[in-house]
């Protein structure tokens, strides 16, 4: 009988883990753009050209095409998108995905290494045990759908650099003698601030894997005696953090939450997280959980009692060497939730690929407990070994196959609703969406039924409202078109723009332009680069050119770029109002559309003279005449603001 040897069966171990990464994800590359992947990467104009690289890491406003999304720091993110739509000559899903692939592989590498170093201070045999956690981590399919969420690449790869932080600052003493593990710290938070939650977590295993203590004193004078070695990330990521923060622009991210309501709900949702993790045949991107006002609401109480026990085992369990890989990866799950669990509001309040590294730290727990069954229990029998790993190659192949099927509801719009009202039979979004599919098919009374059902669960969704509007134009309801159009833009939600566009095609089907101008204006201030708008507004005025200086005195038209010098006059105008913050920001979005503009560039000057910023004045009165030597105005603003800083004032 041929016997292989252990360094064989290693081996074959790791081309089958490779083989099945690759069964789960190998028709992933073709999938499509979901959810939020149409602002941040479909129509965002940030992303199309290299030169647009030094606003993207400068203006937020470089974030998403849609203004309420500007409100975060997150610019290697976009430059990497930037980078794919270079190599691809335009938005290519293939590309997007490959990019974000690699850095997966990459960060499965990661994870293996960083369990070999925890297993191999517990256990003899670390391999096994390490490559258990690692696999359960790369098939679960609560991280296939991150994989193919490409919008998500914020959670990977700031999970990516977070991790080569830890890892190069365990293994490479080079790394740690000149603080050069600091350097992915720093671009994992600019991809996203939750990479900052590995400065505990590398603190953490410092403690228990290094110093082979646990909560107790002697865990507390590791803490003192550590603090040193760890002080160089506990400066740079504090750093780091309040830088991101300044640049970020306060907005409504929690508008509306109270921090206690906040708190009360977070308490189920972290049980949530955690039993889908167990249970992710439940999985739903378009996932919700009410908001919880009340201590003596029972989803509070479980809630809280979970974290409370959860926080018992994570002290008890460290005092033990033999389960303190379940301490740790228990409280990895709790610190990498702590960015959007604890005490920040949100008004969306469950968001399942939040998890993304939280699963990383349970699949550690579940190999740990795995780990310390089997060495208990093998001396009792030899059978407990082969079952043990019949059980694993079990577990694990049906995560594998969960998460192929994940693969496949993410391949197209209809499958992704499909399987979203499965699991949430009350999903107005999901309900409305699928309406349009059955309208789209020319099943028109399907689509009705489901518009009244979402109606019926979401009263206040304004797109609801707008679909029927549209099917009703279509069946020549003229009337109850115009009354739908009007109640789904009388409600004024975040897809306003939508409602405005949709109620101006709508009167202009009907030859009512003089109307559908201040609704498309209105959409394009809301979304300034929503195509569809700029081009029926167009249409519109090429049409009908008295129109247009027919609606000169209305400002909203005025204010409606639709080009790059349309955004010039637009700052012109918000520099004669003085508000010259606002006149910097059209002329960034200029810049966007044309990199090269001089007038763009003065006009900067010159607001940055309104606020007596003479340095930043200079900058962009010397990049005006570079690129227009002789341009006056560009001269005169120029040297106005030399003669101001000369000048001291």
């Amino acid at each position: 009988m041929l016997q292989l040897s252990s360094k064989s069966l290693k081996v074959l171990s790791i081309l089958g883990a490779f083989a099945t990464l690759i069964y789960i994800y190998l028709h992933h590359f073709h999938n499509g753009f979901f959810i939020d992947d149409t602002y941040m990467i479909q129509d965002n104009v940030a992303i199309r050209s290299l030169r647009n690289i030094p606003a993207i890491f400068t203006d937020t406003h470089t974030e998403s095409s849609l203004p309420i999304y500007q409100m975060l720091y997150r610019p290697f993110f976009i430059f990497s998108l930037a980078i794919d739509y270079y190599i691809a000559g335009g938005n290519n899903p293939v590309v997007i995905h490959a990019h974000t692939f690699i850095g997966f592989v990459v960060l499965i590498i990661l994870c293996f290494l960083l369990n070999i170093k925890i297993f191999g201070k517990l256990v003899p045999a670390p391999f096994y045990p390490a490559l258990l956690a690692t696999c359960c981590f790369a098939f679960h399919p609560i991280t296939a759908d991150v994989v193919n969420y490409m919008y998500a690449r914020t959670n990977i790869f700031s999970t990516l650099y977070g991790m080569i932080f830890m890892v190069t600052w365990i293994y490479i003493p080079f790394f740690k003698k000149y603080h050069l593990y600091l350097i992915p710290l720093v671009i994992g938070c600019l991809y996203k601030i939750n990479a900052i939650m590995f400065v505990p977590l590398l603190w953490l295993y410092i403690i228990f894997f290094d110093y082979e203590t646990g909560f107790n004193k002697e865990g507390f004078k590791a803490l003192k005696s550590s603090f040193k070695s760890m002080l160089p990330s506990l400066i740079t990521g504090l750093l780091t953090s309040m830088w991101i923060l300044h640049k970020s622009i306060p907005g409504a991210e929690g508008e509306g939450v109270a921090l206690g309501t906040h708190l009360l709900t977070q308490a189920h949702v972290i049980l949530k997280y955690f039993l889908l993790f167990f249970m992710p045949e439940n999985l739903n991107p378009a996932g919700q959980h009410p908001f919880i006002n009340s201590i003596l609401d029972y989803h509070f109480v479980t809630g809280f009692l979970f974290i409370i026990t959860s926080f018992l085992i994570v002290y008890v369990f460290s005092l033990k060497k033999s389960t303190r890989a379940i301490s740790y990866g228990l409280a990895w799950y709790f610190i990498s939730l702590a960015p959007t669990s604890s005490f920040i509001p949100f008004a969306i309040n469950y968001i399942e690929y939040y998890m993304f590294a939280t699963v990383m730290g349970l699949s550690l727990v579940l190999a740990s407990v795995v780990t310390l069954i089997a060495g208990r229990m093998k001396e009792q029998s030899r059978l407990v070994t082969p079952v043990m790993v019949v059980a694993c190659l079990f577990f694990l192949t049906t995560l594998a196959y969960g998460s192929r099927d994940r693969v496949r509801v993410w391949s197209s719009f209809r499958a992704m609703q499909d399987d979203i009202i499965q699991k949430d039979p009350t999903n107005g979004h999901v309900l409305m969406n699928l309406g349009v599919c059955y309208m789209s098919d020319g099943k028109l009374d399907l689509a009705r039924e489901c518009f009244n059902r979402a109606e019926i669960y979401w009263p206040q969704y304004d797109l609801i409202y707008v679909n029927l509007g549209i099917l009703s134009n279509i069946t020549n309801d003229t009337i109850a078109a115009d009354a739908y159009f009007q109640k789904g833009i009388s409600l004024h939600n975040w897809n306003n723009y939508l409602a405005c566009y949709w109620y101006a095609s709508f009167l202009h089907s009907h030859h009512h332009d003089d109307q559908a101008v201040n609704y498309l204006a209105t959409a394009l201030q809301e979304y300034p680069n929503y195509p569809a708008a700029s081009d029926l507004l167009k249409d519109i005025y090429s049409h009908n050119p008295n129109l247009n200086s027919a609606s000169s005195g209305n400002t909203i038209v005025q204010k409606t770029p639709i080009s790059a010098n349309d955004y010039i006059n637009l700052s012109i105008e918000y520099y004669k109002e003085e508000k010259y913050q606002k006149s910097i920001a059209a002329c960034k979005r200029c810049l966007m559309l044309d990199p090269n503009s001089a007038v763009a560039y003065s006009n900067i000057c010159a607001a940055y003279l309104g606020l007596k910023k003479w340095d930043s004045a200079i900058i962009a009165g010397s990049k005006a005449i570079k690129l227009q030597p002789d341009f006056t105005l560009a001269h005169n603003n120029l040297n106005y603001a030399l003669a101001q800083k000369k000048a001291g004032k």
